[in-house]
């Protein structure tokens, strides 16, 4: 609101802007709630939020950060594909699985991300060339707030699960590569 006030009304740009940021923001809020209280997602309500298809990459290029790490590269899936979902909700898990990737490699690896579209759903792969998360942390990762990471809160991973079920998707995870795998039904169930 302070940074509202602050700009000026003639640049349309800047306030569009702006307003995206406070709807994300918003909207991470509502998933913390979420977590917070450790409720299970309901069903989602037909126009609780606009859901559409995106091309994948295009979402993927959105998470990737602005100051990717010189040794880190990410590769993108070299098929289009379409993913259904709602934008902003899928760059913040992305963006998650991204960043995590990029803290458990120490900056330093390689990230490849495939797609592949099935009958009534499309599977993404996440995988990282890092050492692997431990079987402890990886056995309840998606419903308690265990982390690896040094300061780290253990939210990233169960909001990525509350995204994914708010799609009536799946998410798990293995090692040998870590390899995080992303189902998404192609329409709204």
């Amino acid at each position: 609101d302070s940074i509202k006030r602050h700009i000026s009304t003639s640049d349309q740009d800047v306030i569009k802007l702006v307003t995206n940021m406070d709807n994300s923001l918003k909207e991470i809020f509502d998933l913390l709630v979420i977590q917070k209280n450790h409720e299970k997602p309901k069903p989602i309500p037909k126009n609780h939020f606009t859901m559409k298809k995106y091309w994948l990459n295009d979402i993927l290029n959105r998470s990737i950060p602005k100051h990717l790490p010189e040794r880190v590269k990410i590769e993108i899936p070299s098929n289009e594909v379409q993913v259904y979902g709602h934008m902003y909700k899928l760059i913040v898990l992305f963006s998650n699985l991204i960043e995590n990737s990029i803290d458990a490699m120490n900056q330093n690896g390689v990230i490849k991300i495939n797609a592949v579209q099935l009958a009534d759903r499309l599977k993404i792969e996440v995988m990282d060339s890092g050492p692997g998360i431990p079987t402890k942390i990886m056995e309840s990762m998606f419903t308690s707030l265990k982390t690896t990471k040094q300061g780290g809160t253990g939210l990233g991973t169960r909001m990525a699960k509350t995204i994914i079920d708010l799609h009536g998707g799946r998410i798990s995870v293995k090692n040998n590569p870590t390899t995080f795998t992303i189902e998404l039904p192609l329409e709204r169930r």
